[in-house]
């Protein structure tokens, strides 16, 4: 049996990996959390996203798989909804607070090799798009979307006519979308674009022809056939010479259902690494489904 491992980095700081590093701080006491990300708050993908709890953009990703992750979510923000925080907080934003209330570590800096996690014991991989591209996964590619926030506080409703048209009330304000275009790299915003969405919009609610726009925003969703949560092992060069195996938990891929599914992916994530260190305390009804192979 390996030794366990007292050291565990996680690649990424969206919900994704904030999920992960806060239920690994929950479960496994005894090991320290490092979050890297280059990318934090308002500037990842995750922050910008309309916050639609709805699994969609999943590719193949096995239904079984999605529905428990979803489900799982959905009873962890519904928890949030009922706390006394939920008046005024977001998922996001009660993952980030949990998550350094809990202990955990925030560095930031841009990953650009395996070497820089050579001192930790084992890696959560939930880079996104980059986390694919660092472990060479040529299956993971970018799905561009593209928002406008407004004030529209008469609005009180969601519209949901599919991934072109969508009106989504947040605290604040309310997120109107929107746009799927697969292997796009452009975070630009695009006059045409945001055009179609404000006239696809204001079918379904005219009154939002008069709203005061706060801000465009474009943000590329990590898409992946199927999602990527799974152990591997890597060969990781030391910067002193020679190399170890180096243990990672894969868990990206999730296009715009990251917010939809980061709890229960988290709860998965959990699981394996518990299952990797050979942790006797691992909860009962911890199940471990088919995982999503590379």
């Amino acid at each position: 049996m390996e030794a366990a491992p007292s050291s565990i980095a996680v690649l990424g700081a969206g919900v994704i990996g904030l999920a992960a590093g806060i239920q690994l701080l929950k479960e496994c006491p005894n090991v320290s959390i490092t979050v890297f990300a280059d990318l934090t708050g308002s500037e990842t993908t995750s922050q910008g996203s309309g916050g639609l709890w709805m699994p969609y953009t999943l590719g193949d990703t096995p239904d079984d798989l999605a529905l428990r992750w979803s489900r799982e979510t959905f009873n962890h923000l519904l928890q949030v909804f009922n706390s006394s925080a939920g008046a005024t907080a977001g998922a996001q934003l009660i993952s980030g607070y949990h998550l350094w209330q809990a202990g955990g570590k925030l560095r930031r800096q841009k990953v650009t090799s395996l070497t820089d996690f050579a001192k930790f014991d084992m890696v959560i991989n939930c880079g996104g798009l980059r986390g694919g591209l660092l472990f060479g996964d040529d299956k993971v590619i970018p799905v561009r979307g593209q928002v406008i926030r407004v004030s529209a506080p008469w609005v009180k409703h969601f519209y949901f006519a599919g991934l072109k048209s969508y009106v989504l009330p947040n605290v604040d304000t309310v997120v109107l979308g929107g746009t799927t275009q697969k292997n796009s790299w452009d975070t630009t915003v695009s006059q045409q674009d945001r055009e179609v969405i404000l006239d696809n919009v204001c079918k379904l609610v005219p009154s939002l022809k008069h709203a005061k726009s706060v801000r465009d925003w474009v943000g590329l969703r990590p898409y992946r056939e199927p999602v990527r949560l799974q152990l591997d092992h890597h060969e990781v060069v030391l910067p002193g010479g020679g190399s170890k195996q180096l243990a990672v938990v894969h868990n990206y891929g999730h296009g715009g259902s990251g917010v939809t599914l980061h709890w229960g992916c988290a709860a998965e994530v959990v699981g394996l690494v518990q299952q990797h260190i050979g942790n006797s305390s691992m909860p009962s009804n911890t199940r471990h489904l088919p995982q999503a192979k590379l």
